[in-house]
């Protein structure tokens, strides 16, 4: 069984986009799992003690002469081979290698990326629905993104550009997915989106309900496929 890393909530629910990426791959696959959960602040101290790797290594620079390590989750660790992995495209390019019943429906056909630009409309949004300890810390991390303005005043209304980005997601489908029947890589993308606009911002709001509507309701449709995969165990 596969040990999962994510990051709770205060409202007991998976919300990461990047964690809900691999979680919807798990679920579908049905591969065997349970999860762990890390609050935010505890997610570097946590890895480097396990052994798990960090997620991205940036160039050396003035303040880090060897490099900057950024320890991130998801990651995920197989007891049957005493390995840990991070970083939700190493995740799911390693399972597709170690569980070859999933290779049906491989991760990563040719041509099928998928960018969808969220970040500065939910980002503000996110503290709201975190514990205490990641909320501290979300605040004060993302506040250097938006260059020392409070995370409200760093919001940006680009709604158009997620609509826009859907649409030319869109226009890549050959049906309820990217690439057809089955799922790939870049619909788990699309799909933890989704998770991240729905438990953040809840089943009512009004944002969520449009994005619903758009491209003749293609996107609730995408949605009702995949909703049996939402497990989180």
């Amino acid at each position: 069984m596969l040990t999962f890393f994510d990051i709770p909530s205060s409202l007991s629910r998976a919300w990461s986009p990047n964690t809900w990426k691999v979680r919807y791959y798990l679920n579908y696959h049905r591969i065997p799992y349970r999860t762990q959960w890390i609050e935010l602040p505890l997610i570097e101290s946590t890895c480097t003690s396990l052994g798990i790797p960090p997620s991205k290594v940036q160039p050396p620079s003035t303040a880090y002469p060897e490099g900057h390590k950024a320890y991130t989750l998801p990651a995920v660790y197989d007891a049957t081979t005493n390995t840990y992995i991070s970083e939700s495209a190493r995740i799911l390019k390693y399972l597709d290698g170690r569980y070859p019943s999933t290779t049906s429906a491989q991760a990563f056909p040719k041509g099928t990326s998928v960018v969808v630009p969220l970040w500065d409309v939910i980002t503000p949004d996110i503290a709201k629905m975190l514990n205490d300890e990641s909320r501290v810390y979300f605040e004060e991390t993302r506040r250097a993104v938006f260059q020392g303005r409070t995370l409200a005043e760093g919001k940006n209304e680009s709604w158009e550009k997620v609509n826009k980005g859907l649409a030319d997601v869109g226009r890549k489908g050959q049906g309820v997915f990217v690439t057809g029947d089955k799922p790939v890589f870049s619909d788990f993308v699309i799909a933890a989106t989704f998770a991240y606009m729905r438990n953040v911002w809840g089943e009512d709001h009004e944002r969520w309900k449009e994005v619903l509507t758009w491209d003749n309701d293609r996107w609730a449709r995408f949605v009702d496929a995949l909703r049996e995969f939402e497990e989180v165990k």
